[in-house]
């Protein structure tokens, strides 16, 4: 396998946007404007993704982190401007820590010694420049607005691209929100969080994109959340069991494989049972 063109695999969502699905699962978004790109998110850093993205476009690149996580951040080590919220600087420390681990679990672990090569070497001390929420990224004829929803981490992010009215949401607002780990809020906190971010951005994009799985959802995910946190809250939820590295959590609403609900809706939550409020 040549890693430099077959570990990611390039497709395009609208003129402006470009998915690049990794092999260990994860989409990242590349924007492309008159005079600059960004990447949102760099994987957990395989193979040759500057290279990749390179072929792609030939503009001045700015890397974006929706958060800290070591699925979503550790590739920043290839590229010199990044961005990331500090809130979320320790979770990126310590995610770098089990990358490789990650790495091997996504790809099993006959595939991963051929892989292993690949790995980039970690940063987790790497310079960043602070991102918040307000900050606008002017690419030329198009504007990203970046907009703070914590939760799943602290530091979480969602970016606007303004002019195409497009919602990257990253892992923050998903199918499949992961709200029980450490470093994740109450579902209180998020539900005043998501609820914070519906309004500031009501009627301002059509289509929204996540991070994991078929990169489009539902356009509504942000309006339906609210309700997902209050059916748990008021002891409500279905409450599947739901199991990640020997943590138990529930899930809100029940689903099926890939985290398709049931009752045929789309925002669903996985939450600690004990960390409600």
């Amino acid at each position: 396998m040549d890693f430099a063109t077959d570990f990611y695999i390039a497709l395009p969502l609208a003129p402006c946007l470009t998915e690049i699905h990794t092999l260990t699962g994860e989409n990242l978004f590349l924007v492309q404007g008159s005079r600059r790109a960004v990447l949102i998110d760099a994987g957990p850093g395989l193979g040759d993704l500057p290279g990749f993205v390179h072929r792609l476009t030939t503009l001045p690149l700015t890397v974006l982190l929706t958060h800290g996580h070591v699925d979503h951040a550790p590739g920043c080590a290839l590229f010199g401007e990044v961005y990331m919220n500090p809130a979320d600087r320790p979770v990126y420390r310590d995610h770098c820590t089990w990358r490789d681990e990650y790495v091997c679990g996504q790809v099993g672990a006959v595939d991963f010694p051929a892989l292993a090569p690949q790995l980039c070497a970690l940063q987790p001390d790497k310079p960043m420049l602070a991102l918040h929420g307000g900050m606008v990224f002017d690419l030329g004829g198009l504007h990203i607005r970046a907009v703070e929803l914590p939760g799943h981490t602290p530091g979480s992010m969602v970016f606007l691209l303004m002019e195409p009215r497009l919602l990257i949401a990253g892992d923050a607002c998903t199918p499949s929100t992961y709200l029980f780990l450490p470093e994740s809020s109450t579902v209180t906190a998020y539900r005043a969080a998501v609820c914070r971010v519906r309004d500031a951005l009501a009627g301002q994009y059509d289509h929204v994109y996540i991070s994991h799985g078929h990169p489009e959802t539902s356009r509504t995910i942000l309006e339906e959340m609210p309700a997902v946190c209050d059916t748990v809250l008021a002891g409500r939820a279905d409450g599947q069991p739901f199991s990640f590295r020997g943590q138990n959590a529930r899930i809100a609403k029940a689903c099926a494989g890939r985290f398709k609900r049931l009752d045929g809706g789309c925002a669903n939550l996985v939450y600690d049972p004990l960390r409600l409020g």
